[in-house]
């Protein structure tokens, strides 16, 4: 019923040893009591140890599972990592622009020099959020010159010119 819920808190401890040896996933599921009305939520979770010490890093990637980027008409691009920072997302809008929703959604504000490369920075904290996902579109239809840069997808590239890329600039440390 609307307004009325149960919340249940639970508390797992693991060895530091059984999270760098191995891998551990946990599935949550909350099923609701009127299963005709509403079906039940569930999720995977993976579990891993972070060192305190470790540096802040963020990746960027298509996460596609296209053959190749010509058979698709747009992009689904990810940023993921830890720690907190600025990340620069720059993207060619030759072939590519950011989805509106995302822009308007994270407040982007976008550069676009004469060459058509646009550049926008977001700050990241994963304390708060470890993951975005961004809709790329076309801009000009599909280029018969198109390839992943690399089995990871990591980037999409015409004759070398690629469509996305992000750096990552880790915050630095200020006392209070």
């Amino acid at each position: 019923m609307a307004d009325d819920f149960n919340k249940h808190e639970f508390v797992l401890t693991f060895d530091k040893s059984q999270l760098t040896k191995s891998d551990i996933y946990m599935r949550v599921t909350a099923t609701p009591t009127n299963q005709a009305e509403l079906k039940p939520l569930s999720a995977k979770l993976g579990v891993i140890y972070i060192n305190n010490n470790t540096s802040a890093t963020w990746t960027g990637t298509f996460i596609d599972n296209a053959t190749s980027p010509k058979d698709l008409d747009g992009f689904n691009y990810r940023l993921s990592g830890s720690g907190e920072g600025t990340v620069t997302l720059t993207w060619n809008t030759n072939y590519v622009d950011i989805s509106p929703w995302f822009k308007n959604t994270y407040d982007l504000i976008i550069s676009k020099d004469s060459s058509g490369i646009a550049t926008a920075t977001l700050k990241v904290n994963s304390a708060e959020k470890n993951q975005y996902d961004i809709q790329f579109y076309r801009t000009n239809g599909i280029n018969s010159a198109e390839q992943w840069s690399d089995g990871n997808h990591t980037d999409i590239t015409v004759t070398g010119t690629g469509f996305v890329s992000m750096s990552f600039t880790q915050s630095t440390a200020t006392e209070n």
